[in-house]
């Protein structure tokens, strides 16, 4: 990926969405969380978008896990 920064290799959005789901969030609460829009949050559990390195960091915090997720 040229001109930006790098999503997260290893990323998995189903993964994180199950996380979500079993803390009782919705991607609206996880996007406030991260500072991201809700239709970012989608896309990540989509697995149509990869978040970058520091986005992972954020929602492991708001998830209560530790990073890989």
């Amino acid at each position: 990926m040229t001109g930006g920064k790098q999503g997260a290799r290893g990323f998995d959005g189903a993964r994180m969405r199950d996380r979500r789901l079993r803390a009782g969030l919705t991607q609206r609460q996880v996007a406030g969380g991260v500072d991201v829009s809700e239709s970012v949050v989608a896309h990540w559990e989509r697995g149509a978008q990869l978040p970058t390195v520091e986005r992972v960091a954020a929602l492991a915090r708001v998830l209560g896990s530790r990073p890989p997720i």
